[in-house]
């Protein structure tokens, strides 16, 4: 079997990539959406939540960040793929 060109390993690459940002993205999903149960639960309680929903804020920003890295994965993805194939750039 003939080695991988540099083309084809950058390509697993970003794919592992791509595996690992959309664990990442699943995984900040799940912690808002805990996050937004426990605010419910100080609300209900009364209890300040100032900083749960300063926490939550960041957790969404860090989400939209997860997310856009994920896009430009998958635009390395489709210009080695393209590479690859011998497609135009």
């Amino acid at each position: 079997m003939a080695p991988l060109s540099a083309t084809e390993r950058a390509l697993q690459r970003e794919q592992a990539d791509l595996v690992l940002a959309g664990r990442h993205i699943a995984e900040g999903e799940a912690r808002i959406a805990r996050q937004v149960l426990l605010i419910a639960q100080m609300d209900r309680q009364g209890l300040d939540t100032r900083l749960a929903r300063d926490l939550l804020e960041t957790l969404e920003a860090v989400l939209i960040q997860w997310r856009a890295h994920r896009r430009l994965i998958l635009e390395a993805i489709a210009r080695y793929a393209s590479d690859r194939s011998g497609g135009a750039r």
